[in-house]
């Protein structure tokens, strides 16, 4: 539903490799998915994205203030203080990354083999996830 959307704001951020000042661009995509959602009466979730991508300008700007021993010590702080919200988005993040990631291993298979389509060469194989399937 949201992929459409975003997708241009992702294209843009693989073409900027994902630096720091970029990342404008998400919070952009996701103000920009916010208000189509409002087009489409999906008030709830339209809220929601929004205040992510307050939030995420919020930290963007957080973290082109302080210098990088400064976050890590807030980030150590938070942790002792609250051990079971560090913990649990630690994990949230992680299940980002790993979607992520295989979306983004699934996105340049797709390219390179579309490349090698154009080259009239064959695709080359990733050694990452390519195991032989049995039977």
């Amino acid at each position: 539903m949201l992929a459409p959307i975003l997708q241009p704001y992702a294209d843009s951020m693989d073409e900027a490799d994902g630096k720091s000042e970029d990342s404008p661009a998400l919070s952009q995509a996701l103000a920009a998915a916010a208000g189509k959602l409002r087009e489409g009466n999906e008030d709830a979730l339209a809220r929601a994205l929004g205040g992510l991508a307050r939030k995420l300008d919020d930290l963007a700007g957080y973290l082109e203030r302080r210098d990088p021993r400064r976050v890590a010590e807030d980030v150590e702080r938070f942790a002792r203080r609250h051990p079971e919200l560090f913990l649990g988005s630690m994990f949230a993040v992680g299940l980002v990354a790993g979607r992520f990631l295989r979306a983004s291993r699934r996105h340049l298979e797709q390219v390179e083999k579309r490349e090698a389509r154009r080259s009239g060469r064959p695709p080359r194989r990733s050694p990452v996830g390519s195991y032989p399937r049995e039977g």
